[in-house]
């Protein structure tokens, strides 16, 4: 479509790079930013400001000095560039293309087509409002039905305290490129600097432990769209068939009402602590949408 690369859809969201791992200045100026931050309040909300401290450093001093090779081998995703060959007009136009399919040019709302970015979001929000809405209806109740219980010995470990070995674990199983929170930082980051950071994820997680509650910000996360044509225009550059199918699909969870999940934990035994730990994870995550890279 003529003019949709000029429009303007809003500032796109900070994301790691993970080839700034490889620079020290850059990794040490990170961390002392880290070290640096106090902020009083909970240790979730320390956590929070270290975090945005980090990245506001690591932002100021790449600036426009970036290693263009990396940045776009890992915006590519393509598993045969090896480290060390060179880039290309090639790799560019591929990673240009990629973008230019992820986006969404136009959205049909209360049946007339829409294409200005401003409209377009206020579309994509109401429609995520309307689906996730917490509709209020008589549910059926379980009382009365045998569930099978967990012991006193197994929820004494449920709700054990979290050993900073069981946490290591839990953050080196994670996928590295992925970005557990808003600020864009993902587990690659976390892992290169868990010698300094332990501290205060630790701290933190105690925190949660006894109180059972993670702050706004370290619990916000983004939905990110993208058309279905990407597929097929793969299919079509393969020279390769496939069969495509529309599935109403849904993530479970999202339609499953907390004070119903509670009263089974309940019933299966489950202690307060762990049954408050759930309720946290699952009722509090604050959610935005991301049209083009760009915040709802």
């Amino acid at each position: 479509m003529i003019g949709e690369e000029h429009k303007e859809w809003g500032p796109s969201l900070f994301r790691f790079v993970n080839s700034w791992l490889q620079e020290r200045g850059l990794m040490k100026e990170a961390m002392v930013g880290w070290k640096e931050s106090m902020k009083e309040g909970s240790k979730g909300m320390s956590l929070a400001a270290k975090v945005k401290e980090s990245k506001c450093r690591i932002m100021r001093l790449w600036g426009g000095l970036r290693k263009e090779e990396q940045c776009w081998r890992q915006k590519l995703r393509v598993k045969w560039l090896k480290e060390g060959d060179k880039n290309s007009k090639l790799f560019h136009v591929m990673a240009n293309g990629r973008r230019r399919m992820n986006r969404i040019t136009e959205i049909v709302l209360d049946g007339v087509k829409v294409t200005e970015p401003d409209k377009v979001k206020e579309g994509v929000v109401r429609f995520f409002k309307d689906h996730y809405e917490n509709v209020k209806w008589n549910r059926l109740k379980i009382k009365g039905l045998k569930f099978k219980q967990i012991s006193d010995s197994e929820n004494s470990v449920l709700e054990g305290l979290f050993s900073t070995e069981e946490v290591r674990v839990a953050v080196g199983s994670c996928d590295g490129n992925k970005a557990p929170g808003h600020d864009g930082l993902n587990l690659n980051f976390i892992k290169a600097n868990w010698e300094v950071i332990e501290e205060d994820f630790m701290k933190f997680i105690h925190e949660f432990h006894v109180n059972g509650s993670i702050v706004k910000d370290l619990n916000h996360s983004f939905l990110a769209l993208i058309p279905k044509e990407e597929i097929i225009h793969s299919w079509k550059k393969d020279n390769e068939g496939g069969l495509l199918v529309k599935l109403d699909f849904e993530k479970a969870y999202n339609y499953v009402d907390h004070s119903f999940l509670d009263s089974v934990l309940e019933d299966m035994g489950f202690g307060s602590k762990w049954r408050n730990w759930v309720k946290c994870c699952i009722s509090t995550p604050a959610m935005s949408v991301l049209v083009n890279g760009s915040l709802t």
